[in-house]
């Protein structure tokens, strides 16, 4: 039976036209133009114990010697080699059993020659035929041919000495064994097979030779009456593509075939689907079916086919067995189809594909080349491309002849079709332009409108998620001019659906697959359980084909496709909190009866993801540039780092031409440039003296040099668009680069790049960014963090290439089979970063004498797995091993090989930036950076706080050299390449030894106050000099050198009873505030900036969504905000402690949250958690890598023991979610909060930040489903609002008095236009006015009080009754008349707004006009010409000519927004919430003067936190008191005094900025809220200057209110003394607003009784 099955095996092999499978064959040259035939042949075993013999023939195609020489002898002088040009003799077991035509061969006295057989006949040529074993065959037979006495011929070879013949006997025997393999392993499959075997009518065999192993091919061809089948074979590891046309000869133009007429086998289902068609559309569509078996489908039907007896029952199996494979259209020229591996014992990498050609359409031949499925390698025929002819078969004409007359008729039948589709081809557009309209973008993931190609017609694509987010909906509409089906798959760019049929895989028991990332154009052929009705599998691996459902009314065509699904927990604003099992969906068009194909306009394959990611985070050219980058990254056939190194350098000159034009273009553009280069210029003496610009000394004090420093200072708010872009640019260049720093991206795809052209791109790179880190000083952060991604390049490139083959070649490694010769194909085509780890591994290798757990530890460090050395193009599939060779030696070469890789690729090793840049320092700097660089590379560990800040000092001391040297005149004129150099190196050298100073900070939480302030001041001067531009960095750099070391030695001791230590604390506390805050804003800043760039970038090239997550927090700990985040945490318990402040620090505020209060363990511990109803969590632990559970709206942390930085990744997170995140220093204050738990609790934050409170709520706890609307919201503000607002709705439904809210507008006929204060009355003005009146009689004459008139209440209902304001009055009417109780918040702000654009449009009467002035004269004559005014302070101006100096359009435009501001959402809420009528309001307007401010102040003569009646309690900032009041960051100063005592102050200011404004009138609403029991109607109206305020920045080391304690401690007294004064006069305790002028003049504008 054995034999009979080996028999059978040997028969159904195929047998190989042209050569044999058992014999390799060679023609060699002789000298006289002779040719010397050498045949090796493997003769077949006899039996089973017998080994394998080699027969070898030398023969002549013509007798040798001619006919002369016929009686002449030839021999055959021969030898053995191991390797080429060496000449051995033979072994002896070779001589004993080497047999010439089956004789023993006789050597003579040992001599090595055989004697050609004679030849008797000079036609007939001599043969010699020789037989050996095969275990004895030599490596080479190298032989010469001897003609005694003395005639010799050799191996001719033109143009070069004769040689000697060499035969390479062990490889011919190679050659045929694999060959030998691969027909043994064809006929094992076909064994395998289920159907009968068809014996092949042609065979053809191809060897081609590659780098890495020889390619052996074997093409089959197949033929009947009704098909031709073409079968070919490949022994590749790697996947292959088979890339083919058909041809008209061997060497003619290829040409696509028509894939209609190729014949594919499908499923059960597809044949019943391709049946029921045919069925609907008999008699009206005589069918071709595109990809189905004509022979077996056409039996039966209509005689204008071809009937069953016309093809014969092989046809079916012809094409069951070569109809198996999908094709894929190019071009016009080609199409591709995948090879397949086959299951096969007898041969690894072992694939077939196979094509089946209809009768009737077979070409004359098909020409083909193979690709590489992942990589961009072809291979082709040493001669050109491979051929095969195809055979022939007589029934095909007549099959020919039959399809010519169906396709006739079929012609007739689609061309009536077309006409009728074309009547009402109109018609359908309209319907598919309405149906486009009518689809609402906010419901769907996924909205795309898609023109198709050739104007076949439009494809709408949406996406939307199901309620329960556990699927997407893909819902597919299109208007069409021709019947199409869909051919689609899914997208898997993240390898979701690849992993999951992993495990499933691993689940059943079979062997592990191979898994990973798919490609944004790799199509995914989708499960059973996503494929709609009548889908059929088109290719198993890659796409369906679904037909279309016709609308009702026959116009449009519908699909429908479910995706399943994973609900998520939202991140960022807008996530949907939904994520697919596949990211995207691709589609074509297939023509339904015809090979004609449909892509996108662009002549793409529509792409859709199933997130909506059109949402481009960028505009402008900057969305150009953004698009470029993901085509380049994701369409490029070829990328590596230097195309991304070129491209990124053509976006820097594009951005410097854009630049350039802006200047010329732009006078404001101009400007701020230039503004920019003097902040740039100055930095060295604005980093010390800070950017504070002065406030007015007194009245008439000239503002020009206030404004010149606010126009300065705040040149960033000009071309502000202009700037905006431009800082885009650099966000989205340097998330680009970042990406591809952390290998996101390519390092190398489909291109072998040359070390040097690698080296080159870097370095022009690089010197281009240093020449625009100068050029641009407002962006250089961002375009400093861009060079820190890039290696340094240079001139070394080539010696990667040279230098490790110097390192084999020394140490005699081989240059194949080994990991050694792996790395140096991969270091030749590509080298990249990895390589810096890699030959680390190696060096950790050497040293460890072999221990393969050290190399692979040294890869991980560097982030190299296995899978990465594999996923190489250049593959790294072995392990190092030891080499005979000197080791030590060896480890040398590669510690100096190392250092050349890292010239090219490691701009971050401490000794090369130093090297690099030794040069360029100035002085004794690189004594300083030498001493840094070498403690760098000694261990911390043990080390004492006291030696690391010593570390630490040392560290700043040379970067403070360094930042100097690089800021010297602004570094503004580096032109040539040699400073652009120095810039280039300063900087990564600087870079480098930031990084050091953030381990040196993180290697202990020891260190005292003082050591922490030290490190602070020193990391602000570094952060101030790569950042110039930043007016409020500079300004906190000054404070903190000033300021921070007295402070910091003051209170070290720590005892809060010592007044100087409590202050001190305080005042250092105030820096630490402004500091965090500054903090903040860079993270937020970071966030918006860089967070939705990276999430559109990570989802195109298909990016881990845990990545991107943590793609921003990983930029920010990066950076020098770790560091200093670090100290904030570590100096803020110790400050709070010796200023004994509030338990309480906030990291992210939010004034007031409510919600339930839960109490939980650690955060951690929930994360998978969704609350359904707003929560406020109460933590024992945050660390601050947890994520913010969906429906928290608050995180209040119980102990600082475990609790997050600033910079944490919760923190982050809160910050961008408006989570309410507080760490409590007082666990004995939390534990107090363990009562509320269960509870609706409702927090609440001062606007500075300075303190929190939580009780339970009070008010209204909203119903279950709206708790779930809040909940569900990402921004928790909103969810606030929607809380507040559903609110006050509610408590509106309960109030029952009628709406008389139009009554507002009544006016009195009597009332007066203006009046002087000393007619201001109760029935006239508000207590605003009526309490300036009475101050200015009561207060001493050094207290000021500012000059007033009043527009009393009725002016403006007057105004508007004017006869030129009667429209206005007639739509302020009718919107006020739509103003109900019932309305919502929405409803009612949408009327506000129609009323103040009705009021905005106002017209100030004559008559008014008249009056104003007569008030203003009329007050000026009272007050005293010399009242206020002083030596000092400067002539006091009267009301009337700040009035014509400011001008009358200016006055009247500030008045009628003050009157505007009646009509707002605010006044209308409280009143309504006070159960008054909004009626009831009225509004009189306080025209005062602006005093020349240089403090404003606030003070309670009631401590409002203690209730103390005994105690005042103040608050004093620099300027204007809006900073107070209004929404400005930061804190006043505050303080308290007894009524006998000295003033003791409890906070230091940190607020940022302070408002100056020009001297002018200022219009201050004054309503009668404050009269109306139950409402306060303080704050909710405007005030407002004519001339609009500026800002200034402050710098507090120089204000003598923060410096000078006795004079501030006399300035407050005095201002304390007031206000008991006042209280005194009023007999009630009041608040209080007032100024103070030049040093010490106080002056009240306002006071009221205090709530």
């Amino acid at each position: 039976m054995a034999k009979e099955k080996l028999a059978d095996q040997q028969e159904s092999s195929p047998r190989l036209e042209g050569a044999e499978s058992d014999a390799f064959h060679l023609d060699l040259p002789v000298d006289g133009g002779r040719t010397l035939s050498c045949t090796v042949r493997r003769l077949p075993e006899k039996t089973s114990s017998d080994g394998q013999n080699v027969q070898v023939l030398l023969s002549f195609k013509e007798p040798f010697f001619g006919e002369s020489g016929a009686n002449k002898e030839l021999l055959l002088h021969w030898g053995v080699a191991k390797n080429p040009g060496e000449w051995l003799p033979p072994s002896s077991e070779l001589m004993e059993q080497l047999r010439c035509k089956g004789q023993p061969v006789k050597f003579k006295d040992g001599a090595s020659d055989i004697p050609f057989p004679s030849s008797h006949s000079s036609s007939s040529p001599p043969v010699l035929e020789l037989t050996f074993p095969a275990d004895v065959a030599p490596e080479y037979m190298v032989f010469v041919l001897h003609s005694p006495p003395n005639e010799w011929f050799k191996q001719a070879t033109p143009g070069r000495p004769s040689t000697n013949f060499m035969v390479p006997l062990k490889q011919a025997i190679k050659l045929m064994l694999s060959r030998s393999a691969l027909l043994k392993a064809i006929a094992a499959y076909k064994q395998t097979q289920p159907l009968q075997q068809i014996k092949p009518s042609s065979t053809r065999y191809w060897r081609t030779v590659v780098n890495d192993g020889d390619m052996q091919l074997l093409a089959l061809t197949f033929v009947d009456k009704g098909c031709c089948g073409f079968e070919l074979f490949c022994d590749w590891p790697a996947a292959l593509l088979l890339h083919w046309g058909t041809v008209e000869s061997e060497n003619s133009t290829w040409k696509r075939m028509e894939l209609n007429k190729m014949l594919v086998d499908v499923g059960s289902d597809a044949q019943q689907m391709q049946q029921s068609d045919r069925q609907e559309h008999r008699g009206t569509h005589k069918k071709e079916d595109s990809e189905r078996n004509i022979d077996g489908q056409k039996k039966g039907k209509a005689n204008d086919e071809p009937k069953s007896e016309d093809v014969s029952g092989d046809g079916c199996h012809l094409e069951k067995l070569y109809g198996t494979f999908a094709h894929y259209p190019i071009d016009n020229k080609a199409a591709q189809t995948l090879f397949e591996f086959c299951e096969t014992s007898r041969s690894v990498g072992f694939q077939r594909v196979a094509l089946c050609f209809r009768g009737d359409a077979v070409p004359y031949g098909i020409s083909f080349v193979l690709k590489e499925v992942k990589a961009d390698r072809w291979f082709a025929d040493q001669a050109g491309d491979f051929f095969v002819k195809l055979p022939t078969h007589p029934y095909w004409e007549t099959l020919r002849e039959k399809y010519r007359k169906l396709e006739e008729i079929r012609a007739a039948e689609e061309a009536r079709e077309r006409e009728e589709r074309k009547k009402k081809w109109n018609e359908a557009k309209q319907a598919f332009n309405k149906f486009a309209q009518e689809q609402d973008p906010e419901s769907a993931l996924t909205l795309r409108r898609v023109p198709l190609s050739d104007g076949i017609g439009e494809l709408l694509v949406k996406t939307e998620a199901d309620a329960s987010k556990h699927s997407i909906l893909i819902s597919l509409t299109a208007c069409l001019q021709t019947p199409c089906v869909l051919r689609w798959g899914m997208v898997d760019i993240m390898g979701r659906r690849q992993t999951e049929l992993q495990k499933e895989a691993e689940a059943k028991g079979a062997p592990p697959i191979e898994t990973g990332k798919g490609g944004r154009y790799q199509w995914i052929c989708p499960p059973p359980e996503v494929r709609p009705p009548h889908t059929v599998v088109a290719d198993p691996h890659r796409a369906c084909e679904t037909p279309f459902e016709n609308s009702p009314d026959g116009l449009l065509q519908r699909l429908e496709i479910h995706v399943p699904a994973l609900k998520t927990t939202p991140h960022f604003e807008g996530d949907p909190g939904i994520e697919p099992l596949f990211d995207g969906f691709a589609c074509c068009l297939r023509e339904r009866d015809a090979d004609r194909w449909y892509k996108a306009i662009d002549n793409r394959d529509i792409q859709v993801r199933l997130l909506d990611v059109e949402n481009v985070p960028c505009k402008g050219e900057n969305r150009d540039y953004l698009e470029k980058i993901v085509e380049a990254e994701v369409e490029w056939q070829h990328m590596t780092l230097m195309h991304r190194y070129n491209l990124m350098r053509d976006f820097y000159e594009s951005f410097a031409r854009r630049s350039e034009a802006r200047l010329s273009s732009s006078p404001e553009y101009s400007t701020r440039s230039k503004r920019v280069a003097e902040l740039a210029r100055r930095w060295s003496h604005r980093q010390w003296e800070g950017d504070e610009a002065p406030l007015p000394e007194g009245f008439g004090a000239c503002m020009k040099k206030a404004l010149a420093a606010h126009d300065l200072l705040a040149c960033g708010e000009l071309a502000a668009t202009e700037a905006a872009e431009e800082k885009e640019f650099w966000e989205l260049m340097f998330t680009w680069a970042r990406f591809a720093f952390l290998g996101l991206l390519d390092w190398q795809r489909n291109y072998n790049t040359k070390p040097r052209e690698l080296a080159h791109a870097c370095e022009s790179l690089t010197f281009y960014t240093a020449r625009l880190w100068c050029n641009f000083p407002s962006h250089r952060p961002l375009i400093r963090c861009c060079l820190s991604t890039m290696g340094r390049g240079g001139s070394q490139g080539q010696a990667i290439r040279d230098r490790i083959l110097e390192i084999m070649h020394k140490h005699h490694i081989p240059e194949h089979g080994s990991f050694y010769e792996q790395w140096h194909q991969k270091l030749h085509n590509n080298t990249t970063p990895d390589d810096i780890g890699i030959c680390r591994a190696v060096i950790a290798f050497l040293e460890s004498r072999g221990d393969l757990s050290a190399y692979w530890r040294v890869l991980g460090d560097h982030g190299i797995s296995r899978e990465r050395l594999a996923s190489y193009e250049r593959k790294i599939t072995m392990e190092p091993h030891m080499l005979h060779t000197d080791i030590n030696e060896l480890i040398n070469d590669f510690r100096a090989y190392l250092s050349v890789i890292q010239d090219v690729h490691d701009a971050r090793d401490a000794r090369k930036a130093l090297d690099y840049a030794r040069g360029y320092l100035a002085g004794d700097t690189v004594q300083a950076v030498e001493r840094v660089v070498w403690e760098m590379g000694q261990r911390t560990d043990g080390m004492g706080a006291g030696e690391l800040h010593h570390r630490f000092a040392r560290l700043s001391e040379a970067r403070r050299r360094i930042c100097f040297q690089l800021n010297e005149n602004g570094c503004l004129d580096n032109c040539d390449n040699s400073k652009i150099a120095a810039t280039r190196e300063l900087l990564m050298l600087d870079f480098v030894l930031e990084q050091q100073q953030g381990l040196l900070l993180q290697a202990t939480a020891s260190f005292d106050v003082q050591q922490l302030a030290m490190h602070l001041r020193e990391l602000l001067l570094c952060l101030s000099a790569h950042d110039p531009f930043n007016v409020e960095l500079t300004n906190l750099c000054a404070d903190w050198q000033h300021l921070s070391g007295n402070l910091a030695a003051s209170c070290a001791s720590g005892d809060s009873s010592n007044d100087e230590c409590r202050e001190g604390a305080l005042l250092l506390k105030a820096l630490l505030d402004r500091l965090s805050r500054f903090v903040g804003k860079q993270v937020d800043s970071v966030q918006e900036g860089l967070g939705p760039k990276a999430q559109y970038l990570g989802a195109q090239v298909g990016t881990d969504k845990k990545v991107l997550d943590f793609f921003v927090d990983e930029v920010l700990r990066g950076s020098s905000l770790l560091s200093i985040s670090f100290s904030i945490k570590r100096l803020e318990p110790l400050l709070r402690k010796a200023a004994k402040l509030p338990a309480w620090q906030l990291i992210s505020v939010v004034e007031k949250v409510r919600g339930e209060f839960v109490t939980i363990n650690e955060l951690s511990g929930i994360q998978d958690k969704v609350f359904e109803s707003p929560t406020i969590l109460l933590c024992n632990a945050v660390s601050g890598e947890e994520e913010i559970p969906e429906g928290v709206q608050a995180v209040l942390v119980r102990s600082a023991a475990v609790s997050p930085d600033i910079l944490s990744h919760v923190s982050v997170r809160a910050r961008n979610a408006n989570v309410l995140l507080a760490v409590c220093f007082d666990e004995a204050e939390s534990g107090k909060l363990e009562e509320l738990a269960g509870q609706w609790v409702e927090v609440k934050c001062t606007r500075d930040g300075s303190s929190l409170s939580v009780a339970a709520a009070r008010k209204w706890k909203p119903d279950s489903a709206v708790q779930r609307t809040c909940s569900s919201l990402f921004d928790r503000k909103a969810s606030q609002r929607v809380l507040e607002t559903r609110e006050e709705e509610e408590l509106r439904k309960a109030v029952k008095q009628a709406d008389k809210n139009v009554a507002i507008l009544d006016a009195s006929r009597d009332a007066p236009w203006a009046i002087t204060s000393d007619k201001f009355t109760s029935s006239l003005v508000g207590s605003k006015s009526l309490n300036i009146a009475k101050l200015k009689s009561t207060l001493p004459k050094d207290v000021l009080t500012p000059y007033s008139i009043a527009l009393p209440f009725g002016s403006l209902q007057r105004t508007l009754h004017a006869p030129e304001n009667a429209e206005t009055l007639k739509r302020l009417s009718e919107a006020l008349r739509q103003l109900t109780t019932r309305l919502k918040n929405s409803e009612a702000e949408a009327i506000f707004q129609v009323c103040q654009k009705a009021i905005a449009n106002v017209l100030i009467p004559g008559e008014l006009r008249q009056a104003l002035e007569k008030a203003l004269q009329s007050s000026d004559a009272q007050g005293s010409p010399g009242n206020g005014s002083s030596a000092n302070l400067g002539n006091r101006p009267h009301l009337m000519d700040l009035w014509k100096e400011t001008g009358d359009a200016k006055c009247t435009q500030a008045l009628v927004e003050v009157w505007a501001s009646l009509f707002g959402l605010r006044p209308w809420i409280s009143l309504t919430k006070a159960s008054r009528d909004y009626c009831e309001l009225n509004m009189a307007v306080l025209v005062q003067e602006l005093l020349p401010v240089r403090y404003s102040f606030v003070l309670h003569t009631k401590n409002p936190f203690s209730q103390d009646k005994n105690e005042l309690y103040g608050e004093i900032a620099a300027g204007l008191g809006e900073v107070i009041v209004g929404n400005y960051a930061g804190r006043a100063m505050g303080w308290t005094q007894t009524r006998n005592g000295e003033p003791r102050v409890i906070a230091f200011p940190s607020k940022s900025v302070a408002l100056t404004c020009k001297q002018c009138l200022i219009f201050r609403s004054d309503s009668n809220g404050e009269d109306l029991e139950g409402f306060a109607g303080a704050g909710l109206f405007e005030s407002i200057p004519a001339e609009r305020a500026f800002w200034l920045p402050l710098c507090y080391w120089r204000q003598r209110l923060v410096s000078d304690k006795a004079y501030r401690n006399a300035l407050l007294s005095k201002i304390s003394k007031i206000g008991m004064l006042v209280e005194e006069v009023y007999g009630a305790p009041q608040d209080i607003e007032g100024v103070v002028i030049g040093e010490d003049t106080v002056a009240l504008v306002q006071t009221r009784p205090q709530v």
